[in-house]
């Protein structure tokens, strides 16, 4: 999985040089190239999705991906059969509402994209799209809003600001939810282009080294009953 961070997530295009980058990655861990990836896109509430659509659509064709938008098939048939699963960032209740509604006795978005993801399929999210793969959704300071999809076994947060409220409320959290060891907090204070955190089955691995005043990734455990950061 690349899990990426940026600000403006519907302005894609503008960060076609970290998505390639992060694809090249992902082609060098298969050993080949995907031929399609099914974009959900569920998290979008902007204004004009065809042309947000194009610009993501744009990136892929350009590494001979097709990309296959959720909505336009059923859903758990997509999901089933793809190749790479792409999910952006943007709205995160309009993002649950569409999941939660997908739920039936006989199908689990959740579940279903969790399943293809320890099929070994690559997972791309960015934004909200990188937060939901976390065992639960949170964002500090507003705390736990749904559980997430859960293939991570950290929990990952975007566009985090690093001040004392913040490392609070990251607290309180891993105290509450100690199954979940370490928090991965992304900032782009100093990115704003973008930067990725990319999990293996191995563990975690980040691009880019620290820089003052906040590193780009953050990494926050409970040692000792006190919260630690490196």
């Amino acid at each position: 999985m690349t899990l990426m961070n940026f600000q403006d997530g519907y302005h894609v295009s503008a960060r076609a040089q970290l998505f390639q980058k992060e694809l090249a990655w992902v082609f060098l861990k298969l050993g080949k190239k995907p031929e399609d990836a099914l974009f959900v896109s569920y998290a979008y509430k902007g204004s004009d999705y065809p042309a947000y659509f194009k610009e993501i659509s744009d990136i892929f064709s350009k590494e001979g991906i097709k990309l296959i938008d959720i909505d336009s098939g059923d859903p758990a048939s997509l999901i089933g059969t793809s190749n790479m699963i792409v999910t952006g960032g943007g709205d995160i209740s309009a993002f649950f509402n569409k999941m939660n509604s997908l739920i039936s006795p006989v199908f689990n978005p959740y579940t279903a994209i969790k399943n293809r993801i320890a099929s070994a399929i690559p997972y791309i999210g960015w934004n909200e799209g990188s937060n939901v793969i976390s065992p639960k959704y949170f964002t500090p300071n507003t705390g736990s809003l749904a559980n997430g999809i859960n293939v991570s076994p950290f929990e990952i947060v975007c566009n985090y600001l690093n001040n004392s409220q913040n490392k609070k409320s990251i607290f309180d959290f891993l105290k509450a939810n100690p199954a979940i060891n370490q928090l991965i907090a992304q900032t782009d204070q100093l990115k704003p282009d973008g930067t990725s955190v990319r999990l293996e089955e191995t563990g975690a691995g980040m691009i880019d080294t620290p820089s003052d005043p906040y590193p780009i990734v953050i990494k926050f455990k409970i040692v000792g009953g006190v919260l630690t950061e490196s």
